[in-house]
């Protein structure tokens, strides 16, 4: 390693251990550490004022390897943190994520508040719908679009006003 790459690996792990500090109160077990680390990573984030639950667990034997899982949840949740940025009123933020077996698969909802009704259109990639941000961000549709689509899974995306959710459903 060249001195600049041990010092900003430095850097990085004292970041990751003051962030692990702030969320040790909030501790989350799915039965996946990686998923885990990446929910309480996306959580140390999370404004005070947003509610989160989280219910169920993730089996041990899956065919999906664990970094497409992870890129699927750290994906999902951080549309919902921002899309609950944007609810003016703090007391309506909140994100649910269930995960579970349906229909011999495994499946992860995530429901958020929002701020916004977005209209879902044939044109849009993304299940319909689009992100709007500019630039080298606004990709992690796509991402978990791609992730679904390589293990045949299924997707669901559903704006109502209020209320968004995101349903997967993925082989075990």
């Amino acid at each position: 390693f060249e001195k600049e790459d041990a010092q900003g690996g430095c850097n990085y792990l004292q970041k990751m251990d003051s962030q692990l500090v702030r969320t040790a109160g909030n501790r989350v077990s799915v039965g996946n550490d990686m998923v885990d680390a990446v929910i309480e990573g996306e959580l140390s984030r999370l404004p005070e004022d947003v509610t989160f639950s989280c219910t169920g667990a993730i089996m041990e034997e899956l065919q999906v390897d664990e970094f497409d899982l992870c890129t699927i949840f750290s994906n999902l949740l951080a549309n919902a943190m921002e899309a609950c940025e944007k609810v003016d009123d703090a007391a309506g933020r909140f994100i649910r994520l269930y995960i579970g077996v349906l229909k011999g698969q495994l499946y992860i909802s995530v429901m958020n508040a929002t701020a916004e009704t977005v209209r879902r259109t044939p044109e849009n990639g993304s299940g319909g719908y689009s992100s709007e941000k500019k630039g080298n961000h606004g990709h992690g549709l796509k991402r978990i679009d791609r992730v679904v689509a390589k293990y045949g899974g299924y997707l669901n995306r559903k704006n109502e006003p209020g209320v968004f959710v995101t349903e997967v459903l993925l082989p075990l």
